[in-house]
């Protein structure tokens, strides 16, 4: 006997999954690799190889394990969109993993705080200081203090210096032990430049 108060299924979840791969601007762009057949596979399996594109993941433990306050998130897009000098002159440096290979966010959520830049992959904090920065430091110690606890390493640059000298900033990172390291195991807070 047929239960009434059910509707019958209907629409996409009907549809079977087999047959010949989605064919139009998808498989233009994206052309399965040949002599693999079809299958649903990660994005990194049956893929060609694209030019300047690195295998290098974001550590995701690291990147989902991190506290996370939803309510910040329209003020870090503002952050994002109005951008500093210093900051956005940082970006140009680190972004689509332009420094050492290393996957950087802007303006990250992490708890209650909104830090300039963080990566996963070595779990690092940038933080460009300006002066908005001159009359907050409780604030900015409490906050490395939260960071720290969560095992995170945090570097403070200063504002001036990256406009100043953003790349010379830069190679200075690379010298920083946390970016030397390959177990990121030293957890430190560093005054920068």
């Amino acid at each position: 006997m047929k239960d009434k108060t059910t509707p019958p299924l209907r629409g996409p979840c009907l549809r079977q999954a087999s047959g010949p791969p989605r064919e139009g601007k998808f498989r233009e762009k994206y052309p399965p690799v040949e002599n693999q057949p079809h299958t649903n596979s990660p994005p990194l399996e049956g893929w060609p190889e694209r030019p300047g594109w690195s295998r290098l993941m974001r550590n995701t433990k690291n990147y989902m394990s991190l506290p996370y306050n939803p309510a910040l998130k329209d003020r870090a897009r503002q952050l994002r969109r109005a951008g500093n000098l210093a900051e956005v002159s940082f970006w140009q440096q680190v972004k689509n993993k332009q420094f050492l290979g290393l996957d950087f966010d802007r303006q990250k959520i992490i708890g209650n705080y909104i830090v300039d830049f963080y990566c996963a992959e070595k779990n690092v904090v940038i933080e460009v200081d300006g002066g908005s920065h001159d009359n907050k430091a409780d604030y900015d110690a409490i906050r490395d203090a939260f960071l720290t606890g969560l095992g995170m390493t945090v570097i403070h640059i200063r504002a001036e210096e990256v406009i100043d000298a953003a790349a010379q900033t830069v190679d200075w990172l690379a010298e920083q032990p946390i970016f030397k390291d390959t177990s990121s195991a030293a957890q430190r807070t560093t005054k920068g430049v």
